[in-house]
C-alpha cells in the first residue's frame, strides 16, 4: 500500500510514523537517510504540497541529482498527486520545468550544475536524493530560503562512493545538538509496504556493507580508501584574491577536467575545477578562456597521452588571443598518489566545496589489488597539477634579508621598551612619552 489512497474526490494520507515525524516537524532542515523501499520518493509531493498550503502562494523547488530523474521521478510523483485536488495547476514552462498552481510555482531542477539553482526566493524546497547531489547545491538551495525562512527536505540512500557530505556535515550538526537540523535514518521495513520477506533474504545474501547501504540507511565509509582523510579540515571554501593560478588538466572524449589552484605559504589551495563530455576539442576552448582568465592561469600540466588533443585546444585559445603555456606532467600514477597523500597529510592541500567532482571521485577511489580504481578524470588532473607545484607546494620560506632586519629591529625595540619600564632604578620623573 502507498502513501495516499485515492477516492473519487480526495486523496487519503495515511504516513507511517517516521513520515508523520517529517510532515509534522517544523525544523528548518531535516535529513532523512534511509533504505531502499522506505517511501522516500512518494513522500516528496506530500510534503511539498503540505507546505504549499501552509505557507501559500510563493516559490517552492524540488531536485533531482541527474535531468532524467527530474521527469522520471519527481515530476511523475508530483503530477500523480496533485491531480483530481486543489493542488492541480497547470505547465507555466514545461521547457525550464515550472509548475503553477493557486498556491504558488514549483520549480523542478536538477543538481548537475549547482549554479543554476538561482534567481528564486524559495519557501520550502526539497531535495530528492540528497546523497548524490553536491554539497555546493545544499548550500545554493539552503541561500534561496532564508528570505522566507523557508524549510528544506533532504531525502536520500546513505551514498557510499560519493562525497558523504549529508552524513559528515548534517548529521555533525545534528549531533552536536543544532536545532535547526532533524537527521532522520530507519530501515526499509519501516515502511509497512516493505516485504519483510525480501529484507530477511537480503540479509542473509548480501555481504554487511551492501545490506546496511540497500536496508538499513547506514553510511559506511568504503574501505581501502586511496585518499582517507578528514574532510572537515580539507574541505573549506577559498577565498580567491586575484592570484596567479595553475591548473592540472586530464583530456579525453569520454570527458575533459580542470582542476585549478594557486599556492601560498599555507599550502595548495584549489578554487574551482572544470569537467565537460565533449569529443570536440573545441568544445572546451571557449571554457578554457573564461577560467585562464578568471584565474590567472598561468600553466596547464597535462597528460602527455593526449597532447593531440591539448595541441586542439592550445591552438584554439591561440586564436582568441589567449596565452596560457601547457606543459607535459609526470603522468605516474603511484608518484602522484604519494605526492598528493603527503599533502593531504601535512595539511598542504584544501579543497573548495565547488570541486564537487573531485571529491566525489575521492570517495569512490578505492586500492584494488595494489592499483587505485574508480573513476580518476579528476583524480587525474589533480595529481598533474600536484606534481607540477610540489616544489612549491613544500619549499621552506626562509625570511629575506629586509625581513630578518624587521624582526630584529622589533625584537631590539620592545625588549628596550621592556627593560625601561621594569628597571627599578628608573626615574620617577620618567616622561611616559619616550617610552611609546
Amino acid at each position: 500500500m502507498g502513501l495516499y489512497i485515492e477516492t473519487p474526490l480526495s486523496k487519503i494520507i495515511h504516513p507511517h510514523k517516521y513520515q508523520t515525524l517529517i510532515l509534522l516537524t517544523r525544523t528548518k532542515e531535516t535529513a532523512c537517510v534511509t533504505g531502499q523501499g522506505s517511501g522516500k520518493s512518494s513522500l516528496v509531493p506530500v510534503w511539498l504540497g503540505t507546505q504549499m498550503m501552509n505557507r501559500g502562494t510563493g516559490e517552492y523547488a524540488v531536485t533531482e541529482p541527474v535531468n532524467s530523474m527530474v521527469e522520471r521521478v519527481a515530476i511523475r510523483y508530483f503530477l500523480d498527486f496533485v491531480k483530481g485536488t486543489e493542488l492541480e495547476g497547470d505547465w507555466i514552462s514545461k521547457k525550464y520545468n515550472i509548475y503553477g498552481t493557486n498556491y504558488g510555482t514549483v520549480n523542478f531542477y536538477s543538481t548537475e550544475i549547482p549554479e543554476h539553482i538561482q534567481g528564486s526566493h524559495l519557501k520550502a524546497a526539497v531535495m530528492d536524493e540528497a546523497g548524490q547531489s553536491p554539497r555546493l547545491a545544499y548550500t545554493t538551495l539552503r541561500g534561496r530560503l532564508n528570505l522566507f525562512d523557508g524549510q528544506l527536505l533532504m531525502l536520500s540512500n546513505p551514498y557510499m562512493k560519493k562525497d558523504p557530505w549529508l552524513f559528515l556535515d548534517l548529521k555533525k550538526r545534528y549531533d552536536e545538538g543544532d536545532s535547526t537540523v532533524l537527521y532522520l535514518s530507519f530501515p526499509s521495513i519501516a515502511n509497512p509496504a516493505f516485504s519483510r520477506k525480501v529484507y530477511e533474504r537480503d540479509k542473509k545474501i548480501l555481504t554487511p556493507e551492501e545490506f546496511s547501504f540497500q536496508h538499513l540507511g547506514v553510511y559506511i565509509k568504503p574501505q581501502g580508501l586511496v585518499y582517507d582523510y578528514d574532510r572537515s579540515a580539507v574541505v573549506k571554501e577559498v577565498k580567491y584574491n586575484g592570484e596567479t593560478c595553475f591548473a592540472g588538466g586530464d583530456f579525453g572524449f569520454d570527458s575533459t577536467t580542470l582542476e585549478i589552484g594557486f599556492v601560498n605559504t599555507v599550502a595548495l589551495h584549489l578554487v574551482n575545477e572544470y569537467f565537460k563530455v565533449d569529443i570536440e576539442p573545441s568544445g572546451h576552448v571557449r571554457a578554457f578562456a573564461e577560467l585562464i582568465k578568471r584565474y590567472h592561469i598561468n600553466i596547464i600540466f597535462y597528460d602527455p597521452a593526449a597532447r593531440a588533443f591539448m595541441s586542439e585546444i592550445q591552438k584554439g585559445l591561440t586564436e582568441l588571443k589567449v596565452p596560457v603555456k601547457f606543459e607535459k606532467a609526470n603522468n605516474d600514477v603511484h608518484d602522484g598518489v604519494r605526492e598528493k597523500n603527503r599533502a593531504l597529510k601535512g595539511g598542504k592541500l584544501i579543497i573548495d566545496p565547488k570541486c564537487y567532482h573531485l571529491l566525489d571521485e575521492d570517495m569512490g577511489y578505492i586500492w584494488k589489488n595494489g592499483e587505485p580504481s574508480g573513476e580518476r578524470h579528476c583524480e587525474d588532473a589533480s595529481r598533474y597539477l600536484i606534481m607540477g607545484v610540489k616544489n612549491f607546494l613544500h619549499r621552506e620560506y626562509a625570511p629575506t634579508k629586509v625581513e630578518k632586519k624587521a624582526k630584529d629591529w622589533l625584537a631590539e625595540h620592545f625588549q628596550n621598551l621592556y627593560d625601561k619600564v621594569m628597571n627599578p632604578k628608573r626615574k620617577e620623573n620618567i616622561d611616559w612619552r619616550d617610552i611609546f
